[in-house]
């Protein structure tokens, strides 16, 4: 860390109270590690682990294409590219109420998590369907992520009917960009909103869908209805 001394005493007691700190961290660690389950397992993730467990990425910038192991590129019916949150030009997928991404359907997986960067023009009453993954054919249940407005709060929800999960999550501003994550393990199911976790469940039986085409969809529901006017990036 750097300091700039100008009363040494003051820096000597902030600096023996940054120790005292650090060393209850370590403690606290060490005993929740302790009193962890014989099976619980404390691992540090690397780069070469997000590396190797990468199974498609979409960066969107001004292209449809997957740039991870399987190519599993997009098409497009009607999005345009636009700014992303850092203010690059054709780094974002934008949608206008009326068009929609499609991507390969080859995300049916047990275990896997779905994550990306999105910001909605407005938010009017019914569910607006930022990605839609729910067809007959899915061994492991559907995925619907949606804006809504409900009773006068504006906020995104997910539809997992993997296990007739609904959450509802309040948004404070939906104008701007926001980062979702849905971390679908063996046992559970969580998701995150900005870094924050806001549900976790256990797994139960798979529920499976009864309609919608084979494939992942981007701005609208499985259905072709629900289209969101709004962006997304980097999924």
């Amino acid at each position: 860390f750097l300091v700039n001394i100008k009363n040494k005493f003051n820096f000597d007691f902030k600096y023996e109270n940054m120790k005292r700190n650090i060393i209850f961290i370590l403690l606290f660690s060490l005993l929740f590690t302790l009193g962890c389950k014989k099976e619980c397992e404390v691992k540090i993730l690397t780069i070469s682990d997000f590396d190797s467990a990468l199974y498609a990425y979409y960066p969107f910038n001004n292209s449809l294409n997957d740039i991870g192991p399987l190519n599993l590129n997009g098409s497009n019916n009607g999005a345009s590219f636009t700014f992303d949150r850092n203010s690059s030009n054709n780094s974002a997928l934008q949608f206008n109420g009326a068009s929609y991404v499609s991507l390969p359907d080859q995300f049916d997986l047990e275990e896997r998590s779905i994550c990306f960067w999105f910001k909605v023009n407005s938010i009017t009453g019914t569910n607006k369907c930022l990605l839609s993954y729910h067809h007959l054919g899915l061994k492991y249940g559907a995925t619907n992520i949606v804006v809504a407005n409900r009773n006068g709060i504006d906020g995104v929800g997910i539809d997992n009917q993997a296990l007739g999960v609904s959450t509802f999550d309040r948004l404070s501003n939906p104008t701007s960009w926001h980062h979702i994550v849905v971390a679908s393990s063996k046992n559970t199911i969580r998701t995150y909103l900005d870094g924050l976790l806001v549900y976790a469940q256990l797994k139960e039986a798979y529920s499976q869908p009864n309609n919608g085409a084979s494939e992942l969809l981007l701005g609208a529901a499985f259905n072709l209805t629900q289209q969101v006017t709004g962006s997304i990036d980097e999924l």
